[in-house]
């Protein structure tokens, strides 16, 4: 999937030298986009939607309807099996999950590489 999002870059790539003209040397050479900086703007700003935002909204609307589901009463599995009266837990279990959300809010943000 980073494939589809790296292409628009992948093609607007442009190298550029970091010696002087005498040197005839491949070495030192970057890429740097082609494109404007309002283009690259506007990319970057598409990709924390589609890398960072999307899927972070898609987590947290799934933990917040198990939080949901835990907060308002009995697992609906558990309608089959004997009450052991143990609801009282499930407050708890909705905190942590909130810090684990926060927890990965804070350890992945876009900007970094390695999440």
């Amino acid at each position: 999937m980073s494939e589809v999002f790296i292409v628009p870059e992948l093609v607007v790539l442009d190298t550029h030298r970091n010696l002087p003209v005498s040197v005839n040397s491949d070495l030192l050479t970057t890429c740097k986009p082609g494109w404007s900086y309002k283009q690259q703007a506007a990319y970057q700003i598409f990709l924390l939607g589609a890398v960072y935002l999307v899927p972070l909204s898609v987590m947290s609307v799934a933990y917040l309807r198990i939080g949901l589901t835990l907060w308002s009463g009995p697992i609906p599995a558990e309608q089959c099996v004997v009450d052991t009266g143990e609801h009282w837990q499930y407050p708890i279990i909705i905190i942590i999950i909130i810090i684990i959300i926060i927890i990965i809010i804070i350890i992945c943000p876009p900007f970094h590489g390695s999440c």
